[in-house]
């Protein structure tokens, strides 16, 4: 039969006690440090700010609408300058050529020396023409410069977008990873103390029993420690004390004849 001393070392010294010495107090707080940690990283996840969407769609914008083009030698300055140059160059040939034409004939004029003037006007006016495909590719070449370096300037601001894309997806990755660490961590603490709550039930239980055992067969009587380590309330206890009592009440002896 269990003894005083067994019922102490038993129960009231080890009735807090889980594996690794850590009574139940102690998972509990283990698994709220836990809880307190994933909450903290629940609360930091990383956001997308998409800094660049605003410049990537303006940009687009404009490569969508940019302007078709068109040539006209009108609006060209530079064929302009040349067409100034040839014709006052024509008209100066034109004149040189009917000025020696007259000389020839005497200071009268001629149709020969209008016609050869004209000639030579026209020579000049026929290499403006001879330009008009050097403008022309110019013009095209600085039209496709614009849009080229738009379209640079787009790609320039994509890479930059997803840049930024793929560090908040490394950050996210990261928080999941973290988040799942600490999940897992809750939930094995968790675990941790409720199978220390368990053991410490059971252990208090099995303390009962014994307590209550002595005191039915022994008349034991416990103290307030005995009392607490078996989770026995003063009512329980004189009920057992009771039985105890009633058990062992000695019987009436019976008397005998004169």
């Amino acid at each position: 039969m269990a003894t005083y001393t067994d019922l102490k070392d038993e129960t009231l010294e080890k009735r807090e006690q889980n594996i690794g010495g850590m009574g139940v107090a102690d998972h509990l707080n283990q698994y709220g440090q836990a809880m307190n940690r994933l909450t903290a990283v629940k609360d930091n996840l990383p956001t997308y700010d998409k800094t660049y969407d605003s410049a990537l769609q303006s940009l687009f914008d404009d490569l969508a609408n940019y302007e078709k083009f068109q040539y006209d030698s009108r609006g060209d300055a530079l064929y302009q300058a040349y067409k100034q140059s040839y014709t006052d160059a024509g008209k100066m040939a034109m004149m040189d050529t009917m000025g020696q034409a007259s000389a020839l004939t005497g200071g009268y004029g001629s149709s020969y020396g209008q016609a050869v003037g004209q000639q030579q006007y026209s020579a000049y006016l026929q290499k403006l023409n001879d330009v008009l495909p050097e403008t022309y590719g110019m013009a095209y070449r600085q039209h496709q410069d614009g849009r080229n370096a738009l379209q640079e300037q787009y790609n320039m601001t994509q890479q930059l977008a997803d840049d930024e894309y793929r560090k908040y997806q490394d950050r996210l990755g990261a928080y999941y990873k973290e988040l799942g660490y600490w999940q897992d961590a809750a939930d094995t603490e968790y675990n941790r103390y409720q199978n220390a709550e368990q053991q410490a039930y059971d252990r208090q239980q099995d303390a009962y029993d014994r307590l209550a055992d002595m005191i039915v067969n022994t008349g034991y009587v416990p103290d307030a420690d005995d009392l607490a380590a078996a989770g026995m309330k003063d009512r329980e206890y004189q009920a057992y004390l009771n039985y105890f009592n009633m058990m062992n009440a000695p019987t009436a002896s019976s008397s005998g004849g004169g």
